[in-house]
């Protein structure tokens, strides 16, 4: 996707555009979710125990875990009050990072949340969102609590995006190619950022 908006092109961006998947089926696996959603839901953002939610027909069926998913069950239980079944349990707009040096220490971001969301935007994270929100006019509200999953294979029409963590356009030759054309700045090699 190409922006022509403004003149801001970062290279490379933070993360990809999110992508509605209209036929997801199998098991999601998650052990974290993004501290905003966890601090709202009343969990803890790093799992006791991982979170399996089957998933048929682009929509969760089954919770199974710990203390979390129990947690998860209840809150998506309230949200299909709001929104209606059909669309409290969608699975819509999985997305990952892309940049290379997202992963910082303590001493370069002491906040561990924000730490947690700048993790978000590195190659090796995709995450999904959980829920459809918008479209119901009485509740305007985009709730979508977002699981990360770290290292994971994302595999969208047979094609494989994230190869057990690897953002694999960052091996396309035209990507190549940008990054080529500008070999004094920080570019797909992470650890030319620090």
């Amino acid at each position: 996707q190409w922006r022509s908006e403004g003149f801001y092109r970062p290279f490379p961006e933070g993360i990809y555009p999110a992508i509605n998947p209209p036929d997801t089926e199998g098991m999601l696996v998650f052990d974290r979710l993004m501290p905003v959603w966890a601090r709202h839901i009343g969990i803890p953002p790093e799992f006791s125990q991982p979170v399996h939610i089957s998933v048929e027909k682009n929509h969760m069926i089954k919770f199974e875990g710990g203390p979390e998913a129990s947690k998860l069950r209840g809150f998506f239980a309230e949200l299909a009050k709001q929104l209606g079944e059909e669309d409290a349990y969608e699975i819509r707009a999985p997305h990952g990072g892309i940049h290379p040096c997202a992963l910082l220490t303590p001493w370069q971001c002491p906040d561990g949340d924000y730490r947690e969301f700048i993790a978000s935007f590195h190659p090796t994270s995709v995450h999904m969102h959980l829920g459809q929100g918008r479209r119901n006019s009485d509740f305007p509200y985009s709730l979508h609590p977002s699981p990360e999953l770290r290292g994971c294979t994302l595999t969208i029409g047979g094609k494989v995006v994230h190869d057990n963590g690897r953002l694999g356009v960052l091996d396309h030759p035209s990507v190549q190619a940008i990054a080529a054309k500008y070999p004094d700045r920080p570019g797909l090699d992470g650890d030319r950022w620090l």
